[in-house]
């Protein structure tokens, strides 16, 4: 006869193909990742597409980023999320696996896409004035970040904000 010893229970994560991003965009990195688009919400509202965004000092800013795989990935990939100021001085940021954990980039699929929010404190002391969110991916294990292709850099510049008191 048979026997049932033990079951194994696999979590698939729902996988989505396709992105409507409020700010659409498409950036290679590395022919490994695509950047297919962000939204942009603050503490208690969304943004609309504007140039540039505007925030409060000591609100949180919400990014959700809308990656893609280009290819099976063998790197667990971190993003990271950062604010600077004009002068390109790193003032806010937040790194983390995408999906705050549950999709790391080597569970990816190629042409999946996988949603991603990340919470930035803007802090009370910035002083108002004009900043910049970049985001990007690096390999935690190396600190090396992943190359926008075609641009030379290692990061993606998404949107300027206003900081306003």
């Amino acid at each position: 006869g048979e026997a049932t010893v033990g079951t194994v229970k696999s979590v698939e994560r729902a996988r989505a193909f396709t992105a409507s991003p409020t700010y659409p965009r498409s950036d290679n990195l590395g022919d490994e990742v695509r950047l297919l688009g962000f939204d942009l919400a603050g503490s208690d509202r969304a943004y609309a597409p504007a140039a540039p965004a505007s925030a409060r000092v000591g609100e949180k800013l919400r990014a959700t980023l809308y990656w893609q795989a280009a290819r099976d990935l063998s790197t667990s990939y971190t993003v990271f999320a950062q604010v600077l100021n004009g002068e390109g001085k790193l003032v806010a940021q937040h790194d983390g696996l995408p999906g705050a954990g549950t999709a790391p980039t080597t569970g990816w699929v190629p042409d999946e896409v996988v949603k991603d929010e990340h919470v930035i404190a803007l802090s009370p002391d910035l002083p108002p004035g004009g900043y910049s969110l970049i985001v990007g991916l690096y390999d935690a294990s190396t600190g090396k970040r992943l190359p926008v292709v075609e641009e030379g850099r290692d990061y993606i510049v998404i949107v300027g904000v206003q900081l306003t008191d």
